[in-house]
């Protein structure tokens, strides 16, 4: 299962999954919090409840509502009631431990991502001791976490983001869980999405949001190891296989040791 590119739409909407799966998007990432109004919960569960009567070959998450809110509690039921099983159940608004443990008895085993969207599961997160069971992953919520600084989400600094960010990736490699980055908002600016998409997977984010189809190939093409990547990969650990002086050897004129070896190994295989 890739995790690069998790296409975000209503769970309402009737032609998400053929969309997503014309842009190949890893995930189909249906939504019923934000992007759903109150009175339309019912509504999209049962939308959604008809799409997974009709299973089709792709992944799939489900972002259901907060869970200290009836409206996640309700979600939690009726996913349970009517045999809904996606890959992925994505928590908003988390308390990491305790919405774990509350998917789990619910729906049993399946994996959690946790959204990382206040400064309270931010560090709850950073203190987490040992890995918590099911979850799979976190994801970046940029916009939440800036209104929970009392800052508007246009007016987020890219230095507090960039700050936030490397300690999400920090800690989720810490726990051996995956971290997912926030969406780009400015769906037109394909540079903005690009620079955010480049420094996302520099620092170790496996994939990102995407809020508009036209904005999947980009994430697809730069959360993948390159061609050039792939062949640096193979030359190195061609290299360690005939050096017969040590672990250490040079390669055009880099230093070359186990570390190295380690990560081209792991391109290769992955």
């Amino acid at each position: 299962m890739n995790y690069r590119s998790w296409l975000c739409s209503p769970a309402t909407h009737p032609g998400m999954v053929d969309k997503a799966i014309s842009v190949q998007a890893d995930i189909i990432h249906f939504d019923l919090e934000d992007s759903v109004s109150p009175e339309n919960k019912q509504a999209a569960r049962i939308a959604l409840a008809d799409q997974f009567r009709h299973p089709g070959h792709y992944s799939s998450a489900i972002r259901i509502n907060p869970l200290n809110m009836r409206d996640g509690l309700d979600d939690l039921a009726f996913l349970k009631i009517n045999n809904i099983v996606p890959d992925i159940i994505i928590v908003p608004k988390s308390c990491i431990c305790r919405d774990a443990s509350m998917v789990r008895d619910i729906l049993g085993d399946v994996r959690l991502f946790a959204v990382i969207e206040s400064i309270s599961t931010h560090y709850e997160l950073c203190q987490m001791k040992a890995p918590v069971p099911g979850l799979a992953g976190v994801i970046f919520g940029s916009a939440d976490f800036s209104v929970s600084m009392n800052i508007a989400p246009q007016h987020f600094p890219s230095e507090m983001a960039r700050l936030i960010k490397m300690e999400i990736s920090l800690h989720a490699h810490r726990l051996g869980i995956m971290a997912i980055d926030a969406p780009c908002f400015a769906l037109h600016d394909i540079d903005r999405l690009q620079t955010e998409i480049l420094q996302a997977r520099k620092f170790g984010f496996k994939g990102k949001i995407a809020l508009h189809p036209r904005q999947v190939a980009a994430i697809n093409r730069n959360f993948c190891d390159s061609n050039r990547d792939k062949s640096l990969a193979r030359e190195i650990v061609d290299k360690a296989q005939q050096n017969i002086t040590g672990p250490v050897f040079t390669l055009s004129d880099v230093l070359v040791g186990p570390p190295h070896l380690k990560h081209a190994k792991a391109i290769i295989e992955d």
